[in-house]
Order: structure tokens, then C-alpha cells, then sequence
């Protein structure tokens, strides 16, 4: 069924560009990208 198939990124909603938990790195607050 493709449970660990293509989702090597974040699957838990961990954000590994600030290291907190509930979005990921494109949803990141820190991420100032203006």
C-alpha cells in the first residue's frame, strides 16, 4: 500500500528547519522568504 514507500521527507510534521513540531520547513514561521 505504499506506507513508507516515497515519504522519506517530514511524515510527522516535523519541521527540520527550525526543529518544531507541527509544519514542516515550508510552513515555517522562521522562514522569512519576502
Amino acid at each position: 500500500n505504499g506506507n513508507g514507500s516515497g515519504r522519506k521527507k517530514q511524515g510527522n510534521g516535523l519541521c527540520y528547519k527550525c526543529g518544531a513540531q507541527g509544519h514542516i520547513s515550508y510552513d515555517c514561521p522562521l522562514k522569512d522568504d519576502k
